[in-house]
């Protein structure tokens, strides 16, 4: 009886470029509709905070927009950007993701202004460690890319998350 013998090292990476190619563009996909479902947020959450201006003060029409903003972000964060099943856990779990980018941003902002910068440099530097932070957030607030410990698939899977009306196929 023929013993198998361990792969070789030539074996292995062998492989390897054409799966990591295939990984490096899903990434370059994920980062594009991560883009697009941000530029879209930012569209109708300015719009919806302009509207309410009109039938209310500029801070609640704020937090109105910011929360619904968080709803729209995390349901398509789930859905178009990392394509799990949307479920009550994740959609906390994104939600606090969003809430600490905030909170860092608001720090960028303190930073630059005790800095004395011009303002195009605190709206930039703000958004060149959110814009990421978010992404990254978002990646590790929904698990993925980790193996599920139920299904043995590479698919995110949190134990206990229930699916939510309309986030299944």
């Amino acid at each position: 009886m023929k013993r198998r013998s361990a792969p070789t090292a030539r074996t292995v990476t062998a492989a390897g470029p054409a799966v990591s190619a295939r990984v490096s563009l899903e990434r370059r996909r994920e980062v594009l509709r991560f883009l697009i479902v941000g530029a879209s947020n930012t569209v109708v959450g300015f719009g919806l905070f302009a509207l309410l201006t009109f039938v209310m003060s500029a801070s609640y029409a704020y937090t109105c927009a910011y929360a619904v903003g968080v709803l729209y972000a995390g349901f398509m964060s789930m859905r178009v950007v990392f394509k799990v099943q949307v479920t009550a856990r994740r959609y906390v779990r994104i939600a606090v993701a969003n809430v600490l980018v905030y909170l860092v941003g608001l720090g960028v902002i303190r930073l630059l202004e005790w800095a004395g910068s011009p303002r195009v440099w605190l709206i930039l530097g703000t958004a060149a460690v959110t814009v990421p932070l978010s992404y990254f957030g978002g990646r590790f607030a929904l698990s993925v890319g980790r193996p599920s410990a139920s299904s043995g698939d590479s698919g995110p899977s949190v134990a206990g998350d229930a699916p939510l009306p309309g986030g299944h196929d």
